[in-house]
């Protein structure tokens, strides 16, 4: 699988997010995964919540149709972006 994939209307992201950096970026591919650099720390979930409100920014879709399915206390994570209004240009690195 490349960093995400096609699952009818709904679209899988394999991410590597590195957290507490400067600022929200997208590096590019880290082993088929996307890196993904966020602000937020990686404590009590808080890198979590931030990913998936920032996710849920880039693709205009509400916070609740983020899902976060693989890797609650990974660097390595697995999203569901249900029916996504927009796809970022990001994506296609």
């Amino acid at each position: 699988m490349k960093h995400f994939q096609w699952d009818n209307q709904d679209l899988i992201l394999k991410l590597y997010i590195q957290p507490n950096a400067h600022q929200d970026k997208v590096i590019g591919l880290f082993n088929d995964q996307l890196k993904i650099q966020i602000s937020a720390r990686a404590v009590d979930n808080k890198a979590n919540n931030y990913l998936q409100k920032w996710l849920a920014q880039e693709f205009q879709v509400p916070k609740t149709q983020v899902l976060l399915i693989k890797g609650a206390h990974a660097r390595q994570k697995t999203f569901k972006i249900k029916s996504p209004k927009i796809v970022p240009d990001w994506l296609e690195i």
